[in-house]
């Protein structure tokens, strides 16, 4: 499984981006960190929709 990029600053420029970044503090919060840390060993990014998919 290749490891994955994960970046979720600049949330305030998407609604969608802001619903998973509250959703996120409210009910994951220990995965905010992970979300805040980059991963990068393949370039590749999830974005916010897919990840919305991947949690709820």
């Amino acid at each position: 499984m290749e490891n994955i990029f994960w970046n979720v600053r600049g949330l305030m420029e998407n609604e969608k981006q802001l619903d998973l970044k509250f959703f996120l503090k409210e009910h994951k919060p220990a995965f905010v960190s992970l979300l805040e840390t980059k991963l990068n060993a393949t370039g590749h990014k999830v974005l916010a929709h897919k990840l919305w998919r991947l949690i709820s």
